[in-house]
């Protein structure tokens, strides 16, 4: 390690991810959100308008738009769907029907995810580095660059990069006044933490973390650091981060000002109650707010409402192939455990190992010495443990990259843990976990979507344990395609899970019955079926649609997401079996 410079290794490793990333996304044709998430931010940044997508903050759509301004593409939404906010049709119709290809337009808003992530990983580095030593920002660095979950939702037009960096930022900012106080430091922190807010809702977690993080600090000084300190910067900060709520909003600022029930009537804007449905805490805390200080329908409030809504009433699961409406506290656990590569999940332990060994031998100094802990290692955990409590009572289990804002904190306690243990023999045994977690990770390129570790049997083994954006997320349209090509196979019957049109790519798309349909499964011209696996396993359809090809072994998987059956005349009129859920 001595003989090679901390900062050039820094530096390979963002180039060889940048070169991963900008590489495997050529072949993927737009995952399911990212027409919805694209045509808004273009239309924020061209209107000024925020009626689309509400329930994502704007911006990373800001922020992925931007190359658009220089494309110039059409924007000409249909008045209905324009009207009633209907961001999914009109981000087919602004990617399918403009004079600028629609993968012209996706690379480009794609790249400002990947530099997201890039900033993500620089940041990553250089504060465990600057806390830890320079060889555990490294070792921090390179199980971040090296995570399929990370490297796959890293280049996506989502906000899920946006919301970690931006989370894991402020709580760096935040501890780092904290510890040193400084005005300069309060104003970044409360600046960071807006950006936070605006990226993603689930930012809302850094609340509490905030307060925990200087209650801790407070109680590590006493005196010293004070009430007033305590208290004043908890408001300080929180009125600069809504500060930066207000501007990411700018035709919207209006709806924020308090105003009297007059005001309010001579304006002629309708009342925030109006909109937000009082089912949820979140809606009947906004409908107390609204009434007190007389807010008009701004679209974050909005939002809010709307995401308390969905996590009330939750959404379709699919776990171990099981199918379930509502949030389960299994659903992350699991999905971490057959989604991390086997590398990573060892480090984890042995640093578990190392600290549960070490507290045997120090507990007690350790109990009586923990104000003169270094408060890095508070930041490293606090932020995480208020996180996972949150998001295990979440209702809505759809995707590990639910868990990203995690990962930041988690790379970094595997770098620091990792280059203080004392063991014999330590620098191989990180060379054996760091070159584990990169060879299985490499070993998937360029299917990072799809990656499942080996002990559960890799990626064309996924569907058993999970779908939707774990595996199958529309990503593999265009390698549909070119196996299509390569086989000869001029019509395929497919049920695709994804928003891009087949057609685009030259698909001769046909009707693919379901098991129950008999005449039409029986006047079926396809040679091939292409069943993406969410629907193949009953996800968002009746199970019972596609149960007549679910226990079949399929003769090809593309991508590991479109499986590939044939259509034989016996294979038309074969029996639909008895479903097995």
């Amino acid at each position: 390690m001595r003989t090679l410079n901390p900062r050039i290794a820094i530096a390979a490793l963002l180039a060889l991810m940048a070169v991963l990333q900008i590489t495997s996304i050529h072949g993927e044709s737009q995952t399911w959100d990212e027409g919805m998430h694209l045509v808004s931010g273009y239309s924020y940044l061209v209107t000024g308008d925020y009626r689309l997508n509400r329930e994502h903050p704007p911006l990373h759509k800001y922020l992925n738009a931007l190359p658009l301004l220089l494309l110039h593409p059409e924007f000409k939404p249909d008045a209905t769907d324009w009207r009633e906010g209907r961001a999914l049709e009109l981000g087919r119709a602004f990617l399918y029907k403009n004079r600028i290809p629609a993968d012209r337009m996706l690379f480009a808003a794609r790249m400002m995810t990947i530099l997201l992530t890039l900033a993500a990983g620089l940041v990553l580095a250089l504060w465990t580095g600057s806390r830890f030593g320079q060889w555990a920002g490294v070792l921090a660095l390179a199980f971040f660059a090296f995570d399929p979950t990370v490297l796959a939702h890293g280049r996506y037009i989502t906000s899920d990069l946006a919301v970690t960096l931006f989370s894991f930022a402020a709580c760096l900012a935040w501890g780092a006044y904290l510890v040193k106080g400084g005005s300069r430091r309060l104003l970044l922190a409360g600046l960071v933490l807006g950006l936070a807010l605006i990226s993603k809702f689930s930012s809302v977690f850094l609340a509490p973390v905030f307060l925990l993080l200087a209650a801790i600090r407070f109680a590590q000084q006493g005196r010293s650091f004070g009430w007033r300190r305590f208290a004043g910067s908890l408001v300080v900060v929180w009125l600069l981060a809504a500060l930066v709520v207000i501007a990411a909003y700018p035709t919207e600022a209006g709806m924020l000002i308090p105003k009297t029930q007059q005001q309010l009537e001579a304006s002629g804007q309708p009342p925030l109650a109006i909109f937000v449905s009082p089912q949820t805490k979140v809606g009947k805390a906004l409908i107390w707010l609204g009434h007190k200080l007389w807010f008009g329908p701004h679209s974050y409030l909005l939002g809010l409402s709307m995401v308390a809504e969905h996590n009330l009433h939750g959404h379709p699961a699919y776990l171990m192939g099981e199918i379930y409406q509502t949030g389960h506290w299994s659903y992350f656990p699991i999905a971490f455990a057959v989604k991390t590569p086997l590398g990573t999940l060892a480090a984890l332990l042995v640093v578990l190992a190392a600290a549960i060994a070490g507290t045997a031998k120090t507990g007690r100094k350790l109990l009586a010495g923990w104000k003169e802990l270094d408060f890095a290692w508070v930041i490293v955990l606090v932020p995480p443990a208020v996180y996972m409590v949150i998001i295990l009572a979440s209702q809505i289990n759809i995707g590990i990259r639910h868990l990203l804002p995690v990962y930041p904190f988690l790379f970094a306690l595997l770098g620091a843990g990792l280059t203080r243990i004392r063991w014999k023999r330590r620098q191989l045994l990180i060379g054996i976990l760091a070159g584990a977690t990169a060879v299985e990770s490499l070993s998937v390129y360029p299917y990072y979507l799809a990656f499942f570790n080996r002990a559960v049997g890799g990626p064309g083994n996924g569907a058993h344990y999970l779908v939707d954006s774990n595996l199958d997320w529309g990503q593999d349209l265009k390698r549909l395609k070119a196996y299509l090509d390569r086989h000869h196979y001029d019509k395929v019957c497919i049920r695709y899970f994804g928003s891009a049109p087949p057609r685009y790519y030259g698909i001769d798309e046909q009707y693919l019955p379901a098991g129950y349909e008999w005449q039409e499964r029986s006047e079926m011209v396809c040679p091939v079926a292409a069943v993406s696996a969410t629907p193949l396993m009953g996800v968002y359809v009746p199970s019972a649609q596609l149960a007549w090809l679910r226990n079949r072994e399929p003769i090809a998987k593309v991508g590991y997401s479109i499986y590939i059956y044939p259509m034989t005349g016996r294979d038309k009129r074969l029996p639909a079996p008895i479903p097995s859920r």
